[in-house]
C-alpha cells in the first residue's frame, strides 16, 4: 500500500470518528431538550405580532373572551346524597358537543365555524367566575363588585336565568342535579352550609353551620365537599373536607399559598403551594389529599388540564419581570405574565414530552381544557380562546 493510499485511508476514518461523533451529540441535546423543560429567563412585556398561526393551533373566538366553558362530555349518572338518603338519580342525555363563551361585554356566544352565534345577549358587568356542571349544561356565573356579588345559574338548554340571593359560594354536585351553597345569616361571620335540589320539590337539607370568611367550595364527590380559602403566600390557606351525610369537617391540608386544580372526576389534583418567599412547588394529589407525585417543574394549576392518566400544562420559558415573581400574588394580581411552551406529562410513565414550544405567537396560556382531541385555553395577551390539536 503507498503512502499516499495509508494518508486517505486515515482521513477517511477520522472523518468518520468525526460525523459519528457529531450524531451522538446532536442525539443526546434531542434527549435533554425532551426530558428538560428549559429554565425560566426573563424578557420585556410585549404583545403577540400578527403572524400567520401553525395549522394545529389556532384561534377560534371571534371575539375577545373572558370566561369559556363546554358542553356535551359524558356524564355519568351518580347517585346524590341529601339528609344521608339517596335522592333520585338524575339521567341526563348527552347534548351537543359546542363551547360557549362569555365576551367582553358580558353576553354568551356559540363557537360557529362561520360566525359565533349570540346563546344569551344579556349584557353581565363584572363576571368574576364561572363554574359549570360536569357535563356543561349549567353554569354558576359569579358578578358584581366586592362585598356586593350577585350568584346565578345559567340553563343552557332552557337559556334560563336563575338567581341564588344571599350566599357567599356555591357549586354543582358531581351529577349537576344539586348545588352546595353558604348562605350568610345575619349580623354574624357564620354561615350555613345548604344542599339543595335543582328539580323536582327543590329539596333543601342544611348540613352544617361554619364560620368562615372568603372561603369558597368546590363538591368533589357525591358525599364529599371541600371547604377551599382564598390562596395567598402571605398567610397559611385551608381545605376543609365536608361529609354530607355524617356532616363532619375535617382539615384536608393547610399551607401557604394553596391552589388546588381539580380532574372533572375529582380522582386528582394538581397543588400548587409556596413558602414565605413565594417560591412554589407544584404537587399531584389525590382526593384525600396524599400526594401522589412531585413534578419538577413551576407553573400555576389553572394553566393544567387533568385527566386520568395524562397531565397537560402550559410552562413558562420567559416572563415579564426581571425579579422573581411572588406567587401566588403575583400571578393573581396579573403583575406578571408569561411565555408559554405546552406540555404532556405522563403520570404511568414518569415522563413528558413537548406538545408546542413555538416563540410565535405569544402564549400566556390559562383555563387550560381538554375537548376531544384539542387543548383549548385563553391567552392573557389577547384574550383570544385557543385550540392545539394533539
Amino acid at each position: 500500500m503507498s503512502k499516499k493510499t495509508i494518508i486517505i485511508a486515515v482521513g477517511v476514518i477520522v472523518l468518520l470518528v468525526i460525523a459519528i461523533s457529531i450524531g451522538i451529540f446532536f442525539a443526546i441535546k434531542t434527549t435533554e431538550q425532551i426530558s428538560e423543560i428549559p429554565a425560566q429567563t426573563s424578557i420585556e412585556t410585549r404583545l403577540p405580532e400578527k403572524s400567520t398561526v401553525k395549522p394545529r393551533l389556532s384561534i377560534i373566538s371571534d371575539q375577545q373572551v373572558s370566561f369559556y366553558w363546554t358542553v356535551g362530555d359524558t356524564i355519568i349518572s351518580v347517585s346524590s346524597l341529601i339528609n344521608g338518603q339517596k335522592s333520585a338519580t338524575s339521567t341526563q342525555s348527552i347534548l351537543e358537543k359546542q363551547i360557549l363563551y362569555f365576551n367582553q361585554n358580558g353576553q354568551i356566544l356559540k363557537i360557529n365555524d362561520k360566525e359565533d352565534e349570540i346563546l344569551s345577549g344579556r349584557q353581565i358587568d363584572g363576571i368574576q367566575s364561572i363554574k359549570s356542571s360536569k357535563d356543561g349544561s349549567q353554569i354558576i356565573v359569579k358578578h358584581g363588585v366586592a362585598d356586593s356579588y350577585r350568584y346565578e345559574i345559567f340553563n343552557v338548554a332552557t337559556k334560563i336565568w336563575q338567581a341564588l340571593d344571599n350566599i357567599t359560594a356555591v357549586d354543582f354536585s358531581p351529577d349537576g342535579s344539586q348545588i352546595a351553597y353558604l348562605e350568610n345569616i345575619k349580623n354574624s361571620q357564620t354561615s350555613n352550609l345548604i344542599v339543595k335540589n335543582l328539580s323536582g320539590k327543590k329539596k333543601t337539607a342544611t348540613i352544617m353551620a361554619i364560620n368562615q370568611k372568603d372561603f369558597d367550595l368546590k363538591w368533589i364527590a357525591p358525599d364529599k365537599i371541600f371547604l377551599v380559602s382564598k390562596p395567598s403566600a402571605f398567610y397559611q390557606n385551608e381545605i376543609w373536607a365536608i361529609s354530607v351525610k355524617n356532616k363532619t369537617l375535617v382539615m384536608l391540608g393547610r399551607d401557604t399559598g394553596l391552589i388546588v386544580n381539580w380532574a372533572k372526576d375529582g380522582s386528582y389534583g394538581l397543588k400548587f403551594s409556596a413558602n414565605q418567599k413565594g417560591e412554589g412547588a407544584l404537587n399531584l394529589i389525590d382526593k384525600e389529599g396524599a400526594v401522589k407525585a412531585n413534578l419538577n417543574f413551576k407553573t400555576m394549576p389553572e394553566k393544567c388540564a387533568i385527566t386520568v392518566n395524562k397531565i397537560y400544562c402550559a410552562v413558562s420559558y420567559e416572563r415579564t419581570t426581571i425579579k422573581e415573581p411572588f406567587l401566588p400574588d403575583d400571578y393573581l394580581k396579573k403583575a406578571v405574565y408569561f411565555s408559554d411552551f405546552i406540555y404532556e406529562v405522563d403520570i404511568n410513565e414518569n415522563n413528558f414530552k413537548t406538545i408546542f414550544n413555538e416563540t410565535e405567537p405569544v402564549l400566556d396560556a390559562f383555563n387550560v381544557s381538554l375537548f376531544d382531541d384539542k387543548i383549548l385555553f385563553m391567552n392573557k395577551y389577547d384574550n383570544k380562546l385557543y385550540s392545539l390539536t394533539l
